[in-house]
C-alpha cells in the first residue's frame, strides 16, 4: 500500500469533520446575528435616549459616531467574519471533542498527525486512523451541533430587549424625538409634549426694518399653562446686535376643555414686538411641547423704481400696442387710458430684492406674478374691462405681505366701445308721400371702431285688406319687418367720417294705393369682440359680442292728391251749407228782435232761445 495518499479512514474523517464544521459555521453566524441584533437594539436605546436628553450639538453628534461605530464594529465581528472566515478543521474538531465523550481528542490529534510532514511515511499512521474512526464511528458526531443550543441566549435577549421594547411603546415621544435628534444632530428638533401645537403665526416672515411683528400661538392644551417665547439672532444679524428679549405668555381660552372629549383647551397667546430691527429667529414652548425654529428677515423698506405698462388693445379696435414707462415720482400724476378689453401687462421694479409679489387688479382676486432680475422686477398682465386701480403686493414666503406699491394705486381708466349711431336724414318723422315719390331712405352710420354691417328691414300695411267681424281696424295684425337691405362694411369705416346709407325701398306698384303704409327701420352693426375676456354672469346679458342699434320704427304713408283734394270740396260744402242755415236762422232772429215790443216780453224769451 502506497504512503502518498492519504488512507480511506482519514478521509472519511475529514468528510465528517468538514460537514460538522458547516453547521458550526451556520450556527456561529445565527448566533453572532442574534448578538448583534439584540446589541444593537440595547445601543440604539441608549442612543435615542442620549440624544433627547442631549439635543442639537456636538453631544448628539459624539452618540451618532459611538453608535455607528459599535454597530460596524459588532456587525463584523458577529456576522460579517464568520461569512467571510471558515472555521479551521482542528477547531471544530477539538468543538466536535467538547461535545460528545469518549473521543478522547482522537480527532484533533488525528488532523495534526496528518499535517506533519516528517512522519507523512510512516507505516503507522493508516492504524491510527483506523483505530480513530473505528472510536468515532460509534458516537453520534452530528449531535454536536444543534440549533436548540441557542435557546438559552434567546432568552437571555429577549430578557433583556422586551422591557426596552416595552418602555419605547408605553411612552413614545422621547424616543420618537430622540431618533429624529440623533439623526439631525445639527438641527434643532422640537419635543413633543402634552400640549398640541396647532398654529404659529406668522411662521417665518419678512418684515420692513423698524416695523412691528406680532406673534400668535394656537395650543390644545390640558389646563391653563403658560408657554414661553424664545428669541435668538438670525443669520444676517450685526454681531454686536442682542437678541429680543424672551417672555412668558398668558393663554386666552378659545374652546372650552368640556367640549372635547379628551379635556383640552384650545388655547391662543398673543405677544407684540414694538419693532424689529435685526434678523431673529423665535421659537415657543408649551407643556413641555416646542416649535421649530422660524426665521424673521429684517429687510430695509422697499420702494417703487418704476412702472412699465405694455397695452395690447383688442385685435378689432385696429390700435397697435403701446408701451409706457412710468417713474415712481410720477405714478400721481399718470393717466393711463386704454381700451375696453386691452390687455395690460405690467412690471414694477423696485430697489430692493424680495421674495415674491402679487397683482391686485380692482376687486378681483390677486394674482402672482413672475419674478425677474434676482427678486428685484415683477411682472402680470390682466384684462381691463372697467375703470382698474392697480397695485402690486410685495410678499415673504409666498403668503404674508410686506408691503404695497404704489401708496396710492394707479387707476387705469378704460374706455368702453359705445353701440353704434344711426342719425336718420330721411326720414326723421312719420311722413306722407304722394303714391308715385321716391322713398329714398337716407342715414349716416358711425362707431367708435368701425362700422361692420347695416341693415334696412321694412313692411308694407295694406289698409283695404279685409277685417274678422267685430275686430275694430287698429287691432288688426301688423305685418313683421322683413329686411330688404343688407350690407356690410372694411374695418374702420364710419370712424373718421359718417358712413353714408342710401337706399330706395322696393314698393311694388300695386302696394302704392291711397291709405296703405310703410314702415321702416334702419339698424347698424359694430364689430366689438370682447367675448374671450368677458365674464360669463347669469346676471348681465352684455357677452362682449358686437352691438346693434336700432333707429326708431318711421311710419310713410301714401296720399293721392285728387282723393285729398275732392275730399277737402266736400268738407268746404258741408261747412257752405251748415254756415248758410246759420245765417238764415240770424236773419229770423233780427227780424224778430226788430218787431218786438218793449212790453212784451214772450218774443223776449223766444228771441233768447234761439
Amino acid at each position: 500500500m502506497s504512503q502518498a495518499a492519504p488512507s480511506p479512514a482519514y478521509l472519511h474523517l475529514e468528510d465528517q469533520i468538514d460537514l460538522i464544521g458547516q453547521k458550526y459555521r451556520g450556527q456561529r453566524i445565527l448566533r453572532g446575528a442574534m448578538l448583534w441584533l439584540g446589541g444593537f437594539v440595547v445601543a440604539s436605546f441608549a442612543a435615542v435616549l442620549l440624544a433627547h436628553f442631549l439635543g442639537q450639538g456636538i453631544g448628539t453628534r459624539l452618540v451618532l459616531a459611538g453608535w455607528g461605530t459599535a454597530a460596524a464594529l459588532t456587525s463584523w465581528h458577529w456576522i460579517v467574519r464568520p461569512l467571510l472566515i471558515r472555521p479551521d478543521a482542528v477547531e471544530v474538531a477539538r468543538f466536535i471533542e467538547s461535545r460528545v465523550p469518549g473521543l478522547h481528542n482522537g480527532l484533533t490529534n488525528g488532523l495534526l498527525l496528518a499535517r506533519r510532514a516528517d512522519i507523512a511515511q510512516s507505516p503507522w499512521l493508516p492504524e491510527i486512523y483506523e483505530e480513530i474512526a473505528r472510536t468515532a464511528q460509534g458516537k453520534p458526531l452530528g449531535g454536536a451541533v444543534k440549533i436548540r443550543d441557542l435557546g438559552p441566549l434567546t432568552l437571555r435577549l429577549l430578557i433583556l430587549v422586551t422591557p426596552l421594547l416595552l418602555l419605547a411603546a408605553l411612552l413614545p415621544k422621547p424616543f420618537v424625538h430622540g431618533f429624529h435628534q440623533l439623526f439631525s444632530p445639527s438641527a434643532f428638533v422640537p419635543k413633543v409634549g402634552a400640549a398640541e401645537i396647532i398654529d404659529v403665526q406668522p411662521g417665518d416672515a419678512t418684515v420692513v426694518a423698524g416695523q412691528p411683528l406680532e406673534i400668535t400661538l394656537v395650543a390644545r392644551c390640558p389646563g391653563n399653562p403658560k408657554a414661553r417665547l424664545i428669541f435668538d439672532k438670525g443669520p444676517g444679524a450685526d454681531a454686536a446686535a442682542t437678541a429680543l428679549a424672551g417672555a412668558e405668555l398668558s393663554p386666552s381660552t378659545l374652546v372650552d376643555a368640556g367640549q372635547r372629549p379628551d379635556q383640552r383647551s384650545d388655547l391662543q397667546y398673543n405677544y407684540r414686538v414694538d419693532h424689529v430691527d435685526q434678523p431673529a429667529r423665535y421659537r415657543v414652548e408649551v407643556a413641555g411641547t416646542q416649535s421649530p425654529w422660524y426665521t424673521i428677515t429684517a429687510v430695509r423698506q422697499v420702494k417703487l423704481s418704476e412702472l412699465e405698462i405694455h397695452v395690447q388693445p383688442p385685435p378689432y379696435t385696429g390700435q397697435s400696442a403701446q408701451t409706457l414707462t412710468i417713474k415712481a415720482a410720477d405714478v400721481a400724476k399718470a393717466n393711463v387710458i386704454v381700451p375696453q378689453g386691452s390687455k395690460v401687462e405690467l412690471s414694477a421694479a423696485v430697489d430692493v430684492a424680495v421674495g415674491g409679489a402679487m397683482l391686485q387688479a380692482g376687486e378681483a382676486q390677486p394674482i402672482a406674478m413672475d419674478a425677474s432680475g434676482a427678486g428685484r422686477r415683477f411682472t402680470a398682465s390682466f384684462p381691463v374691462l372697467d375703470e382698474t386701480p392697480v397695485a402690486v403686493l410685495l410678499t415673504q414666503g409666498g403668503k404674508q405681505i410686506i408691503a404695497r406699491l404704489p401708496d396710492d394705486a394707479l387707476v387705469i381708466h378704460c374706455i368702453k366701445d359705445q353701440p353704434p349711431v344711426v342719425e336718420m336724414k330721411w326720414p326723421t318723422q312719420d311722413v306722407s308721400v304722394a303714391p308715385d315719390a321716391e322713398l329714398k331712405i337716407r342715414a349716416l352710420l358711425k362707431d367708435d371702431y368701425g362700422i361692420a354691417s347695416s341693415r334696412i328691414t321694412m313692411a308694407v300695411e295694406d289698409a283695404s285688406a279685409p277685417t274678422a267681424a267685430g275686430v275694430a281696424s287698429e287691432e288688426k295684425g301688423t305685418p313683421q319687418l322683413a329686411s330688404v337691405r343688407d350690407e356690410s362694411y372694411p374695418p374702420g369705416a364710419g370712424v373718421k367720417e359718417p358712413r353714408e346709407l342710401i337706399f330706395i325701398l322696393p314698393v311694388k306698384p300695386e302696394q302704392r294705393k291711397h291709405g296703405n303704409t310703410v314702415r321702416v327701420q334702419v339698424e347698424a352693426t359694430d364689430g366689438r369682440n370682447l367675448v374671450s375676456v368677458m365674464p360669463s354672469s347669469a346676471d348681465s346679458k352684455d357677452t362682449g359680442g358686437a352691438q346693434t342699434t336700432r333707429s326708431p320704427i318711421f311710419t310713410i304713408k301714401f296720399e293721392d292728391p285728387a282723393v285729398i283734394a275732392k275730399a277737402q270740396q266736400d268738407r268746404d260744402e258741408k261747412l257752405r251749407e251748415r254756415l248758410t242755415e246759420l245765417l238764415k236762422m240770424q236773419h229770423a232772429l233780427h227780424e224778430q228782435t226788430l218787431a218786438a215790443r218793449p212790453d212784451n216780453r214772450e218774443p223776449y224769451l223766444k228771441i233768447s232761445t234761439g
